[in-house]
């Protein structure tokens, strides 16, 4: 250490008081606090001296905020490397209880953490993408795969809510320069809030039709896109058209906290090509994206019934769809965009071997 080297005294809380890390903002307020808690001040008159301090800035960097310091501990703790923690208030420090864990009881407790979210197949697919993750060990991928997922889905969740309340600003200032009113926003916000799909509770003739509750229990998520788009003609409680408008807003309501989900990317490219799109870009944007990534999706999980299901797909929209560009850009050439998608992903990927071949070869030569 420092005071080692240099033979300068060390911090002595018991005849100087607690280390006060609540004063350390930047690195002078650091060499301060160790000047008061050690009573030497060559800690001070050494401040310039980059030798000296050169590896103490290094690990110091800035003081880490409460909020990032319990994130970590709390990724920490799904993990299961966190037992138990104890917080002195008063230094502002954290004791953790830190127990070695194999790395298949790791492996399962990241498979309970993201069962709180997905359905057991999308789970255990995103636990199988760890042993895919750079890091040291298991243990250092787990941290890495989990501290990305984190901040990608919250990125993508709130991309997606303010999307969706942009998107409500600018029709609603287009309507109301039509109607003259804002009845609207008015029914946006209801159906966004309010779908009776997005309900736990909500029955159809007996048979329960909650949307956040199929998507994250019926794995075949093709199977949901039947189920509501089937239940529209059939459900009672409103016209056609009425229940579109609820399902349009369980489904926007859904993907804020689903965005990659194949079931909602499909619904909510149904819900539009059924409202129309007229010249509104984002509507002809989210229609088109979501037919796309939709298919792209399931294509992802090799079901040998993948073409017959985007035929089944478009068979559903083409009586609902009334727009040129739903009619052009999505049932028309729809299919031939995931084609090209297809045929480009595995060019790069035989493409991606064979640079991999020829690096082994040169390496034997």
């Amino acid at each position: 250490t420092i005071s080692q080297k240099k033979e300068w005294n060390d911090l002595d809380e018991i005849r100087f008081g607690h280390f006060r890390l609540g004063k350390v903002s930047d690195f002078k307020d650091l060499l301060n606090e160790i000047y008061r808690c050690s009573g030497d001040a060559r800690w001070l008159r050494a401040h310039n001296d980059h030798n000296v301090y050169e590896n103490l800035r290094r690990l110091f960097c800035k003081k880490r905020d409460k909020e990032d310091t319990e994130k970590a501990i709390y990724r920490m703790c799904c993990i299961g490397l966190v037992e138990d923690v104890t917080i002195d208030y008063l230094s502002q420090t954290y004791e953790l209880k830190i127990r070695k864990l194999s790395n298949e009881t790791y492996r399962q407790n990241m498979f309970e953490f993201f069962r709180k979210y997905y359905s057991p197949e999308q789970t255990q697919m995103k636990v199988d993408e760890i042993d895919s993750t750079q890091g040291r060990n298991y243990l250092d991928r787990c941290i890495g795969y989990l501290t990305t997922f984190v901040y990608t889905s919250l990125e993508k969740k709130r991309m997606r809510a303010i999307e969706d309340m942009r998107f409500a600003c600018e029709k609603s200032i287009a309507e109301r320069k039509k109607s003259n009113d804002d009845q609207w926003i008015k029914d946006f916000i209801h159906l966004y809030f309010n779908s009776k799909y997005a309900r736990n509770d909500y029955t159809v003739n007996g048979a329960p039709y909650s949307l956040p509750n199929d998507i994250s229990q019926i794995s075949n998520h093709f199977d949901v896109v039947r189920k509501y788009t089937g239940i529209l003609t059939n459900d009672p409680s409103g016209s056609e058209s009425e229940n579109v408008k609820h399902l349009y807003g369980a489904t926007l309501l859904s993907l804020r906290a689903n965005t990659d989900n194949p079931a909602l990317l499909l619904l909510l490219t149904y819900c539009i090509s059924f409202l129309g799109v007229g010249d509104n870009e984002r509507l002809k944007k989210d229609a088109y994206n979501g037919y796309v990534e939709g298919f792209m999706a399931i294509y992802n999980k090799h079901r040998p019934d993948f073409w017959s299901l985007v035929d089944e797909f478009n068979e559903l929209i083409t009586p609902k769809a009334h727009d040129e560009y739903i009619r052009e850009n999505i049932i028309r050439r729809g299919k031939e965009t995931i084609m090209l998608l297809i045929h480009e992903r595995k060019l790069e990927d035989i493409a991606k071997k064979y640079l991999e071949t020829t690096d082994d070869l040169s390496t034997i030569e």
